[in-house]
């Protein structure tokens, strides 16, 4: 499952995850948080809270189409 799944987070309490699972994302605000993060997200958007979730939505769909 951390191989085949994602991870999405946006704080310090999703450290563990993002150590974990080998595609993470953060949106941006956890962008403060990345220096006291052992593992930060492999990606960050560009937008925060819930707008950040739905641009990382966005592109994993938009990816999956052009396959």
């Amino acid at each position: 499952a951390l191989h085949r799944y994602a991870y999405l987070g946006d704080s310090l309490n999703d450290a563990s995850c993002f150590a974990a699972f080998s595609s993470t994302f953060g949106v941006a605000n956890v962008a403060a948080y990345v220096p006291r993060l052992v593992v930060p997200p492999r990606f960050v958007a560009s937008k925060e809270m819930g707008a950040g979730f739905a641009e990382i939505g966005a592109r994993i769909a938009s990816l999956r189409e052009t396959r």
